[in-house]
């Protein structure tokens, strides 16, 4: 939860793990409250499994980030292609 207080309630968050929910839950019987937060109450959608480690080896930081997901009918997760380019020095 502490990710929310950082980005406010629009940004993506992004992360290379495949999911940032406490263990044990935080909010007893919620085992899914960071996504309950972010995507129903926050509308911020969370992009998890991300690779970053080409964009880290070329010494990236800061990038624009785009990522068109499959649109699935009655999915609530659809795979992606992330796209990522670089911010000027």
């Amino acid at each position: 939860m502490h990710a929310l207080r950082l980005v406010g309630n629009s940004c993506p968050i992004s992360s290379d793990n495949p999911s940032r929910e406490a263990v044990p839950p935080e909010v007893e019987g919620n085992y899914v409250a960071d996504h309950t937060k972010l995507r129903a109450q926050r509308g911020v959608p969370p992009i998890e499994l991300v690779n970053l480690e080409v964009i880290a080896a070329d010494i990236v930081y800061e990038f624009a980030s785009i990522g068109p997901s499959l649109k699935l009918h009655g999915a609530n997760a659809a795979p992606m292609r992330p796209i990522a380019i670089p911010l000027e020095r």
